[in-house]
């Protein structure tokens, strides 16, 4: 074959695969920002905050708050590492090159860490969290400390009570403080948080706009006697506990985090095998 046409070919083949890099570096750009954004909002928004709060495995557990800062600090480092490969390729560095493939490899291995452990919590959520959820109640509920802000919101947002109904309120240091001097529930006047409450319609028909620590309830008295005789839910009072109502989200994003992971280690591994190929194909005098 020609020499000179031998190299147009070469000179072609490596353009494509110079095109392939860029293109493949372009979706990983897109990628970390809506990792980082996702991480942004996750921090902002106050509902998946408290949800996040509630669904700890024990006081201390504060991993799933650490999440948003994962996803932020994720999502930012594959963006330099795009920014990168984009810069590697455009001025054919080699060196440079490889350590952006060295970069995207223990991505992988990273993510494939972070992997096992969100499989780990599929199954440690029915061990541990609906029991930590209670503690929470019993232990350190009141209406105006973190906890009890965190509970006030996701009871009013998902229309529940408790961990599992109203009862897990009944001998509560929140019931306590709320009866004094009684020892017996049928004695008693509060049996749960007016957040409990099946709420107004005002404040019912847009609940994004209400202020979980100034609920309004469609009937308080009648709410505090239905959580008295143990009512699994009526007109007044929110019958479904808080652990069934956030489970199907959290089954929700624990499989879109999985799926956006192994997308997301499928891409890296096709970026890697364009970038090793293209680094064939530099000439050996910008290595």
């Amino acid at each position: 074959m020609d020499p000179q046409k031998r190299n147009l070919e070469a000179e072609s083949d490596s353009t494509c695969l110079k095109t392939c890099v860029y293109i493949y570096n372009g979706i990983l750009l897109f990628f970390g920002l809506c990792c980082a954004g996702v991480g942004i909002w996750m921090h902002a928004y106050d509902n998946l905050h408290a949800y996040l709060f509630i669904l700890r495995r024990d006081p201390n557990d504060n991993w799933m708050l650490v999440a948003t800062a994962i996803f932020m600090g994720a999502g930012f480092i594959i963006v330099g590492v795009a920014i990168m490969g984009i810069i590697a390729v455009r001025k054919g560095m080699k060196f440079l090159l490889f350590i952006y493939v060295c970069i995207l490899m223990i991505t992988i291995l990273l993510q494939l860490v972070a992997g096992f452990l969100v499989v780990h919590l599929r199954h440690d959520i029915h061990r541990n969290v609906k029991e930590a959820m209670k503690s929470q109640i019993k232990n350190y509920y009141t209406f105006d400390n973190s906890v009890g802000r965190a509970w006030n919101r996701v009871q009013v947002n998902r229309r529940c009570c408790g961990a599992d109904g109203s009862w897990d309120f009944r001998y509560s240091d929140w019931w306590y403080s709320q009866n004094p001097g009684v020892e017996e529930f049928e004695e008693a006047d509060m049996h749960v948080p007016e957040t409990c409450c099946v709420l107004n319609f005002n404040q019912d028909r847009d609940l994004n706009k209400v202020d979980p620590q100034k609920p309004e309830p469609k009937d308080s008295r009648r709410c505090q006697e239905d959580a008295e005789g143990n009512k699994d839910g009526s007109d007044n009072l929110n019958g479904r506990g808080c652990f069934a109502a956030l489970l199907d989200f959290m089954w929700l994003h624990i499989d879109l985090i999985i799926g956006l992971g192994i997308g997301l280690g499928i891409l890296q591994m096709l970026g890697i095998a364009c970038a090793l190929v293209y680094m064939r194909s530099m000439p050996e005098k910008n290595y």
